[in-house]
């Protein structure tokens, strides 16, 4: 891990003073804490409060915070190829990234280039995600994401009920995006029905689906909404991105995805339509 041997140069760049009683050993412990805590913090799915960084890492020296935080991203990025980023505030939506960067992604999807597409993950995750983030309301929470490009993950060893389940939800957030962010529960049951997948059946790989839909809402990949129905006193329910899935999802990758249930002549409209559909001309 490499720390500025000069604190004060540090505390300069960040405009922090640093407590005089605290050593640059201090401060590398506390920076591998924070890593320490943010890996632990991904194994059980469940957001990073900054209070929880407050009371186990920085303690009564939150003004050390912005020196701890930005040297245990470098080792998170440079070491275990991740990074903590803020969760989004629930109600964000997803917003599609300018014009220019869309349109590139319709070109590489019409040449087939799935490994630029997927190198360029970071980049196109950060400005979705300054789009979709709340400037009124700070979460205050993080989660770690994965920056290992899509291509390169395919000799990792996953949990083959992992592997089927990420391809579940998926295809669940690819039938949310495809029909303007926000599907009604039994749409999304009709089409689930087109992959042999019922709510009341129980499936041979994925049994109880249902289930699993509960699951990646309580994880926050989906977003479950209800609706009064006007002179009644029933209510309709809606799915939309969750908040973790805006932050793991980049919308390249799923437009590649998409692209792939169609024939090869008519990829290319397909990519027109659901970028007209996202309101680009």
């Amino acid at each position: 891990m490499i720390i500025d041997d000069n604190l004060e140069s540090t505390s300069t760049q960040s405009n922090i003073k640093l407590p005089v009683n605290l050593t640059q050993e201090d401060i590398e412990k506390k920076v591998l804490d924070l890593v320490r805590l943010a890996i632990s913090s991904s194994v059980t799915d469940i957001p990073l409060k900054r209070e929880e960084i407050k009371k186990k890492v920085i303690k009564d020296n939150m003004r050390i915070f912005p020196i701890v935080f930005e040297e245990a991203q470098k080792i998170l990025r440079d070491t275990y190829c991740m990074e903590l980023v803020e969760y989004p505030a629930r109600g964000s939506t997803i917003l599609s990234i300018n014009q220019s960067n869309i349109l590139n992604s319709q070109q590489q999807l019409q040449q087939g280039d799935a490994q630029t597409i997927q190198a360029s993950q970071t980049n196109s995750s950060q400005v979705s995600l300054k789009k979709v983030s709340s400037k009124k309301y700070s979460t205050n929470s993080y989660i770690l994401r994965n920056l290992i490009p899509g291509n390169l993950r395919k000799g990792l060893i996953f949990n083959k009920e992992d592997y089927q389940l990420h391809g579940l939800l998926i295809i669940i957030l690819c039938l949310i995006y495809a029909n303007g962010n926000r599907v009604k529960e039994e749409i999304i049951y009709k089409y689930l029905e087109k992959f042999g997948l019922y709510k009341n059946i129980k499936h041979e790989t994925f049994e109880d689906v249902e289930k699993h839909i509960i699951q990646f809402t309580q994880k926050g990949y989906l977003e479950k909404e209800k609706t009064p129905i006007p002179n009644s006193e029933e209510v309709t329910y809606s799915y939309k991105w969750g908040p973790r899935a805006l932050v793991e999802f980049p919308e390249k990758n799923l437009l590649n995805f998409i692209k792939g249930f169609y024939e090869k002549e008519e990829q290319e409209q397909i990519v027109k339509e659901l970028i007209r559909s996202r309101g680009i001309n």
